[in-house]
């Protein structure tokens, strides 16, 4: 998947090829047909991105993984995904909980990736519930 990215990136020196299929994964169709806004605004932002930093980053991407070391990550963590993301699915986010003792996972329905720009009102319910716990912790 990153290989072909990369491919299509460096022939094209820019991310234009890469558009719509990022905005299909980043948004669920509902909130795409609901908030052609948003995701204009998020278009422009994929289009402005340096064609060099996104290689970089594809180059980056698929050699991380630190699965093995969230177990030494002792902090309050909330981990946060859309339900329908395909590009961190909810199996993803459950591997990674797991694996984090005394996290917290919260699947936000009817979001893709962008679950914040989605479902602004649950995320930001989650994130909120989850700071005020972090206020008794302390």
């Amino acid at each position: 998947m990153w290989a072909e990215r990369i491919r299509t990136v460096e022939a094209a020196g820019s991310v234009e090829p890469l558009l719509a299929m990022t905005l299909s994964r980043f948004f669920s169709v509902p909130i795409a047909k609901a908030h052609p806004d948003v995701v204009k605004a998020i278009a422009t932002r994929i289009r402005t991105t340096p064609a060099l930093g996104y290689l970089g980053c594809s180059h980056a991407i698929p050699k991380i993984n630190v699965t093995a070391r969230l177990k030494e990550i002792l902090c309050p963590t909330l981990i946060i995904v859309g339900r329908d993301d395909p590009g961190t699915p909810v199996a993803m986010s459950e591997e990674i909980h797991q694996a984090m003792p005394g996290s917290k996972l919260v699947i936000i329905p009817d979001a893709a990736h962008l679950a914040n720009l989605e479902q602004p009102d649950a995320f930001n319910d989650a994130l909120s519930d989850f700071l005020a716990g972090a206020d008794n912790r302390s």
